[in-house]
């Protein structure tokens, strides 16, 4: 699974969170799925956006993921969840 910093990699290399989130929505081999989440409770929830696990810990509690935030038209990294939520996966390949 990519950390999060190979989001925020992601987010310099195209110059912003709107033209990362533009660029992986519609091209480059990625097209992001906008297909929600389900909590803890096992309540599925159906937004629009496109939850991505990380790699990475905020801490015990927390795990971080990328949102492609259908709203805002950008990808947003500023996220934390338990581990126990249910988001989609993306495996990343290194070149």
């Amino acid at each position: 699974l990519p950390t999060l910093d190979d989001w925020n990699k992601v987010v310099q290399y195209y110059g912003s969170p709107e033209k990362a989130y533009t660029a992986l929505s519609n091209k480059n081999g990625f097209n992001a799925q906008t297909g929600g989440y389900m909590d803890n409770l096992q309540n599925f929830t159906d937004d629009g956006n496109g939850y991505y696990w990380t790699s990475s810990e905020q801490d015990a509690n927390d795990l971080c993921y990328a949102k492609f935030d259908t709203g805002f038209g950008k990808l947003n990294l500023v996220n934390t969840f338990p581990p126990k939520y249910a988001l989609s996966i993306r495996y990343v390949k290194d070149l």
